[in-house]
């Protein structure tokens, strides 16, 4: 009679290593699916519209689509968000309700402007003026890319970059993930302290995405010499100019050219002693950073227009609630005065 022995490895030679080589692959299997529909979808950036990606989508869902047939649209970072009033712009100069369009987002670059237009072209190309309000950093590569950058960036936009950012936009290429886990872990604390998942902002009385706060506040202290200086400290520290992004803004001017439109690069005012301090240790960067962009609107075909003092445009310090974001006095103010001006220069038409 046979004894009944445990089996051992050595009966079955081979099998832990094909465990392993079957665990190996699932884990594979898992991170390429999550890679696939966390990191190249909009699905976990659809879960937080204030996110950055989210931001976009939002303005798509809740701006763009309900308006199809816009006449002048307005890009930039959020200081056109803040300034630029739909309603007191259509009223101003006779246009319906939903002709002019804020596609404007905080910390915009000027990827984002093209990206907004390339992917709603059928609809954004019916109108006839695109307003642009440009700020250097956007054109600057020491500035660290956003998220939304990170996402929708080509091979040649990442190249721009150097050394640690340079390598870390490459990687993003091949693996995406990881920058969506802020945006799941903003989603988990969103809902744990609501008890529901964030909605989005929808459009607020001005015509804007909701976002924007509206008040009336000039917090003094943002006017102090020593807050305006490091607000230039972090734009001009690692300036860098590259012409990789003059070259999206030349993409996305060529495009609303070949779409029968109009473009106008615009410079802001600021408020306080911001230029006056800026100009003491990065005047000439400000200067060439116009200069080129006046080269680059005058070969496009475009047209570029910069106020630096707020008196210029009609407006005070009390305007303003920092160094360069206008309130909503402020913003009403500014709508009127580039309505104007879009009549004077003959752009309305």
């Amino acid at each position: 009679m046979s004894e009944n022995v445990p089996a051992s490895r050595e009966d079955f030679p081979g099998q832990p290593g094909r465990f392993v080589q079957w665990c190996l692959s699932t884990v594979l299997v898992f991170v390429v699916l999550v890679e696939i529909v966390a990191g190249r979808t909009e699905l976990v950036w659809r879960l937080v519209p204030g996110s950055d990606v989210g931001t976009l989508l939002e303005i798509e869902e809740a701006i763009i689509r309900p308006n199809p047939d816009p006449h002048i649209i307005v890009m930039g970072t959020s200081r056109a968000r803040g300034a630029f009033l739909p309603t007191q712009l259509e009223q101003s100069l006779g246009l319906r309700k939903g002709q002019v369009l804020n596609l404007a987002m905080g910390g915009a670059q000027i990827i984002d402007a093209l990206v907004t237009y390339e992917r709603n072209r059928a609809q954004l190309s019916k109108a006839r003026l695109v307003i642009v309000q440009v700020d250097p950093f956007q054109f600057s590569s020491g500035i660290k890319p956003g998220f939304r950058f990170r996402h929708f960036a080509s091979a040649s936009d990442r190249l721009a970059y150097s050394g640690a950012t340079r390598a870390s936009l490459l990687l993003d290429m091949i693996f995406r993930t990881d920058h969506t886990l802020p945006v799941l872990t903003e989603y988990l604390r969103y809902w744990q302290r609501t008890g529901h998942a964030p909605g989005p902002a929808g459009v607020d009385q001005f015509g804007r995405l909701a976002a924007v706060r509206i008040a009336d506040d000039h917090p003094e202290r943002q006017f102090e010499s020593s807050l305006l200086r490091l607000w230039i400290h972090r734009f001009y520290e690692t300036y860098e100019y590259s012409p990789v992004f003059e070259e999206q803004l030349a993409r996305l001017v060529r495009m609303v050219k070949a779409d029968g439109g109009e473009v106008v690069l615009v410079g802001m005012p600021t408020a306080g002693d911001y230029w006056a301090l800026m100009r003491e240790s990065n005047g000439e960067l400000y200067s060439d950073f116009k200069e080129r962009l006046a080269r680059l609107a005058a070969r496009l075909g475009a047209r570029s227009q910069f106020w630096d003092a707020p008196v210029e445009v009609g407006l005070t310090d009390r305007d303003f609630r920092d160094w360069g974001h206008l309130n909503t006095p402020g913003a009403i103010k500014w709508s009127d005065f580039v309505a104007g001006w879009i009549v004077q220069t003959g752009l309305a038409h």
